[in-house]
């Protein structure tokens, strides 16, 4: 049996659609893959199994802080939850609400349970995240609408008699005909009106502005990069300069982390919580992947 095609809205064509979807499914693909480089950054150690650390560091992401405490019946949890009203004199909350998709409810106070903040702004990565993906989408999507451009850069108006020897030019001229030939009625000067659409060529770039946008979110992330499209060579200053950025980023959402960490292993002496931020391919004890400039501990 054939599957049915979606019924088209009302006053939408198919063009507008498959654009629309087109948008969509690259601000998602550029949301999915920030926000999985996000989750993958910091590697959490001595974290009880009852601790699910993506779910730790999904509810960061999305909410900007997460309940750390010890239950009774499930052991240690870290969940999602709510900062009451209730605030000391440094304008921190007091109490709390931890709950879960399945029901389950718990009410806390900062004797008990720690929360962890994403950073020390205490603001979720999401915004952020959306933010670039939303200007890189425009950017591939307007490069995307320069390369359509340059399919079909003239059109012609031309009279219904003459309308079969142009379609035989234009063979002639997509076959690389060294010679077009026409008869004595082919009449290219008077009755042949040519609408130039042709748009320059600007992909290139917008390619290089896409770059530097994508090197700007992953600084954002602290994640370490280079503007490998300049043509000259970066001098050594702006490299430290890119880096110290970088290890800034990385320090504002880690140290956020430590504090939680220093917290939960005084608040629960039995624990030894740590958190890194996570490098690609570094054994135990190799600083072979820290920033260029970052001095070797």
């Amino acid at each position: 049996m054939s599957r049915r095609r979606p019924r088209k809205k009302a006053g939408l064509t198919e063009t507008f659609l498959t654009s629309l979807e087109l948008n969509m499914r690259t601000y998602h693909v550029y949301i999915k893959r920030l926000k999985n480089y996000y989750l993958n950054m910091f590697e959490w150690k001595g974290l009880p199994d009852s601790v699910n650390t993506f779910y730790l560091e999904n509810q960061l992401f999305h909410r900007g802080y997460i309940l750390f405490y010890f239950d009774e019946r499930y052991g240690y949890l870290a969940l999602e939850g709510v900062l009451e009203s209730d605030v000391n004199l440094y304008n921190e909350p007091t109490k709390y609400r931890a709950f879960a998709p399945n029901g389950y409810e718990k009410k806390l106070t900062n004797k008990n349970a720690v929360v962890i903040y994403n950073d020390l702004s205490r603001e979720p990565m999401f915004q952020d995240v959306e933010m670039y993906a939303h200007r890189l989408t425009l950017v591939e999507r307007t490069i995307d609408v320069n390369l359509e451009t340059q399919k079909t850069p003239k059109v012609a108006r031309v009279s219904p008699e003459q309308r079969l020897s142009m379609m035989n030019v234009m063979k002639q001229y997509d076959g690389f005909e060294s010679m077009i030939w026409g008869d004595k009625h082919l009449d290219l000067k008077d009755s042949v009106e040519v609408l130039d659409l042709s748009t320059p060529f600007i992909a290139p770039e917008l390619m290089l502005y896409k770059h530097d946008l994508w090197n700007e979110a992953m600084t954002m992330l602290g994640i370490g990069n280079t503007n490998q499209d300049k043509k000259e060579r970066l001098v050594q200053a702006e490299a430290e300069g890119n880096n110290e950025q970088i290890q800034a980023s990385r320090e504002v959402m880690l140290n956020a982390r430590r504090m939680a960490c220093e917290q939960i292993n005084k608040m629960f002496p039995d624990l030894n919580v740590s958190v890194d931020f996570r490098l690609e391919g570094r054994d135990e004890g190799d600083d072979s992947n820290k920033l260029e400039g970052e001095d070797k501990k």
